[in-house]
């Protein structure tokens, strides 16, 4: 084979030149967390009582065709209070969230984004838990109580296990159900493993209200998930991760969405992880905590610091064995990607119907995602585009960090 003759041919500098990159990148996050989940099951379960009230927080913008599906989910999960915020619709959002039963809904005059509108709505919740998701996302059954069952003392917020609620309506959405299923999967779990969860998701998260209540409810950030979670880390709370608690969000179906999404998404990354808390890096801080520490290298050095390393590391090698080389070398790294991607799955039991798109998904995740991110990050480090997302209404971007 070209691919064997060519290693044989190269000499050990340019082997190791060529793999230590790829190996950094891509073998160690997810691959030998599945060898380890698949090994040793996490034993960590939910004790607390699954029977306390729970309030449930919804920011509406034009939701109206999917926030009946999600009150419904709600409803069927015994959540006893659900309050919908009306943030500054021109649809029928208000009527349907009043037709379908919600316990308030709260009709703001005009949008000020998700983050405020959570906060607006957070002084009338009566639960000791509250529920807080995105109106596109629907809860399995029981789900909440399995979630509220992780809410102990000292914990502040627990993780559904997302899905993609839109799995076969489009190949973008196809890729992504294959990429929650393994974040969520394989990164979350071992987060929750080691107590270094960085992040409870936007979509479906639930926190107790005390936990919210000290941290002064959410920040303004097209983040606001991520800037929550950390700030609860910094306040002494705990985050866990309940694999048994899922729900399902619908994921953007067109490539275009998709790369907005991960805009705002990558940028996050240097906005939260970088500048709002990258004081928790420092030893020296009065927050610092190994655990903090970790929870922020984890994101900090797989999803920001490898990925800008990506572009000078390959033209550096294109430097040392030329691009015909690197092409032959890069289809023989595809394919061992591609068997390690088809193991993580089997390990996992993941749904056999995910395996005849992995090759779609393994080729978008390294030629498309991974140079996007790069795009992002560094749209974020020099033009802090964060600060042009339609995601925060222009009025309040001046609050952004």
């Amino acid at each position: 084979m070209i691919f064997i003759d060519l290693i044989q041919a190269m000499g050990r500098d340019e082997l190791i030149a060529f793999f230590w990159m790829s190996i950094l990148l891509d073998v160690p996050r997810y691959f030998l967390s599945a060898v380890i989940l698949a090994i040793v099951r996490p034993s960590g379960v939910g004790t607390a009582s699954p029977d306390r009230p729970v309030s449930a927080i919804v920011s509406c913008y034009n939701e109206e065709h999917s926030l009946r599906a999600c009150i419904a989910s709600m409803q069927a999960n015994g959540v006893g209070q659900i309050i919908i915020v009306n943030d500054g619709s021109s649809d029928r959002t208000y009527e349907v969230a009043v037709e379908t039963g919600a316990s308030l809904v709260i009709n703001l005059p005009e949008r000020i984004g998700k983050p405020l509108a959570v906060n607006v709505a957070l002084p009338q919740c009566t639960g000791e838990a509250v529920l807080i998701a995105d109106a596109d996302t629907v809860f399995a059954p029981g789900s909440v109580a399995t979630a509220l069952s992780y809410l102990e003392p000292g914990i502040g917020g627990v993780c559904f296990n997302l899905g993609v609620a839109n799995e076969t309506a489009t190949l973008t959405t196809r890729f992504q159900a294959i990429e929650y299923f393994i974040i969520f999967t394989v990164g979350k779990t071992m987060a929750d493993v080691f107590n270094i969860m960085p992040n409870v998701s936007g979509a479906a998260g639930l926190y107790s209200r005390a936990a919210l209540e000290s941290v002064g409810g959410l920040d303004c950030e097209v983040a606001e998930d991520a800037a929550l979670s950390m700030k609860l880390r910094v306040k002494g709370w705990n985050l866990r991760y309940s694999y048994d608690a899922c729900a399902a969000t619908e994921a953007p179906e067109t490539p275009v969405d998709l790369f907005l999404q991960r805009l705002r998404w990558d940028a996050s990354i240097v906005t939260i992880w970088w500048h709002k808390f990258g004081y928790l890096l420092n030893p020296f801080s009065r927050q610092f905590t190994p655990r903090n520490l970790c929870a922020s290298l984890d994101v900090l050095v797989f999803s920001m610091f490898m990925p800008l390393l990506w572009p000078p590391y390959l033209t550096w090698v294109w430097t040392k064995i030329g691009l015909d080389d690197l092409l032959i070398l890069f289809a023989g790294v595809l394919t061992a990607l591609f068997a390690m991607e088809v193991l993580i799955l089997l390990l996992l039991r993941a749904p056999i119907r995910y395996l005849p798109y992995l090759p779609y998904y393994l080729v978008v995740q390294t030629f498309v995602m991974r140079p996007f991110r790069v795009l992002a990050l560094v749209a974020e480090l020099v033009f802090k585009v964060t600060h042009y997302d339609d995601y925060i209404p222009r009025a309040q971007r001046w609050r952004l960090t």
